[in-house]
């Protein structure tokens, strides 16, 4: 099965935007789904010096996650696209979730190009993966439209079926590249050791149980993919660590409080800070960078 994940850029409930997302829902054909995200508007202003990764933030990043492909659609408000919309992006910008995904961007309106032509650059921007044949104009000339109605008028059904069938297709023939870091970590005279999340955590024993499962070391730098699956009973410890939340969500609990930490966030502890994961998602997994002597702990 084929996923897709559509995202609306208008709030209105009786949004035009939304009724060609859902229409292209109803159209999708066999082996694929498009799930819309109604949540744009539970989204907090983007902040960067915000720590962590707020929750409405973090469940977006998990619906990403989990799709193959996304559509987007944007009105034009002041010859761009909408506030709501270049806020959800703005927060996924750091995270790389839209990397090398297969996105099609649809334009609700043949008066609305400004907006159009501004989202395809945001995009491109993010290195998402804008699919030929995926990115058309469904030709709407008025606002009072609902889904039903664009699925049952071929003129605007066509060019939704055409979107589908090219980001199916670009799917099919290439799927989006997951879970990767750096593509390769070097040093003199060639290539070390690079692995995605699933490589790493595929080393390691299966769940349940906390598993540190090395995957990269030279001299005394030591890189771990960590996840803890029950408690987290870790003490302070004699380095300073830095740790790169891979996937899932968590809260990350040291002396004065906890936050809630997901995918992208990174942490740095110094040597004998007391600090542990509590309420991990089934799916938490950290990359844990730290120097010892000969890779191990400082003494």
């Amino acid at each position: 099965m084929t996923r897709l994940l559509a995202i609306s850029g208008s709030l209105r409930r009786a949004s035009s935007n939304t009724a060609v997302l859902e229409a292209a829902a109803a159209l999708a054909p066999p082996g694929v789904e498009v799930e819309l995200y109604r949540h744009l508007g539970d989204l907090p202003l983007f902040d960067p010096d915000e720590p962590g990764c707020p929750p409405a933030v973090a469940r977006l990043r998990e619906r990403l996650a989990a799709c193959d492909g996304l559509l987007v659609a944007s009105p034009e408000y002041m010859h761009s696209v909408s506030a709501a919309l270049k806020n959800a992006l703005e927060w996924l910008t750091a995270s790389g979730d839209l990397m090398d995904l297969p996105t099609a961007a649809l334009n609700a309106s043949n008066r609305a190009h400004r907006a159009y032509d501004n989202l395809l650059d945001v995009l491109a921007t993010m290195d998402a993966r804008l699919v030929d044949g995926a990115c058309v104009t469904v030709p709407l000339t008025t606002n009072a439209v609902t889904a039903d109605r664009v699925a049952a008028d071929e003129a605007l059904a066509g060019p939704l079926r055409a979107s589908l069938a090219a980001i199916a297709a670009a799917i099919a023939e290439r799927p989006r590249a997951r879970d990767t870091v750096a593509p390769v970590a070097t040093r003199a005279p060639g290539p070390c050791f690079a692995a995605t999340v699933h490589d790493a955590l595929a080393m390691g024993p299966p769940p349940p149980g906390n598993h540190a499962v090395p995957v990269f070391g030279h001299g005394s730098l030591v890189v771990e993919m960590y996840a803890p699956r029950d408690r987290d009973l870790q003490t302070p410890h004699a380095r300073d660590e830095l740790y790169v939340i891979a996937r899932g969500t968590s809260l990350f609990v040291e002396p004065g409080g906890s936050r809630e930490v997901g995918a992208g966030t990174f942490l740095f502890v110094p040597a004998g800070r007391p600090h542990r994961f509590s309420r991990m998602s089934p799916d938490f997994a950290t990359w844990v960078c730290f120097y010892g002597p000969d890779g191990g702990e400082r003494p």
